[in-house]
């Protein structure tokens, strides 16, 4: 459980497929419990046995999170190798992984100073911190980092190496 309190009984909603279930027990090694809550690991049977893959989120009706395949964040790059502007690399966001493009670097700041050091940059150097455009090769679940965290957080890897840590600030990039 990433957010929040589950509770056995309740109706849930299962996206991205927008499926409505309702939870017939929640597991916990060894037993049933009748809720559990954000930090816990556990295992849920759904009255009519929905399986459940990895990377779907499960949520109350009406608390869904956006999926969406663009969107703003802000970046700390943690990588000697420059990121250039339109450059691929692997987005991991809780248990989804996809690949994604810097559509984007819309702002490159100085991680020290929070100094603005260039608007529409071409690249983000090593410890530069940078507002960026992102899209990814499929929609993904996300919600702003605020809102919840766990959906708001994600990596940046190249080559097998985490290159960044960001957090989602927009989910509608045109503003």
């Amino acid at each position: 459980v990433e957010a929040g309190v589950l509770n056995a009984g309740e109706q849930i909603k299962i996206m991205p497929h927008e499926q409505l279930t309702r939870v017939k027990s929640i597991e916990k090694y060894p037993h049933s419990i009748a809720v559990s809550s954000a930090g816990e690991s556990i295992g849920i049977i759904t009255e009519d046995s929905v399986f459940l893959h990895r990377g779907d989120v499960v949520c109350r009706d009406g608390t869904e999170p956006v999926f969406t395949s663009t969107f703003v964040a802000n970046i700390f790059w943690l990588s000697r190798r420059p990121l250039a502007a339109g450059e691929r690399l692997i987005l991991k966001c809780s248990t989804q992984e996809t690949s994604c493009k810097v559509e984007a670097i819309r702002t490159r700041i100085d991680s020290s100073t929070f100094a603005i050091l260039e608007d529409n940059a071409e690249h983000l150097s090593n410890l530069d911190v940078g507002e960026v455009l992102i899209k990814t090769k499929k929609p993904i679940a996300l919600k702003i980092f605020e809102d919840v965290q766990e959906l708001g957080r994600f990596v940046l890897v190249r080559d097998e190496n985490t290159c960044a840590g960001g957090i989602v600030t927009c989910l509608t990039p045109e503003e």
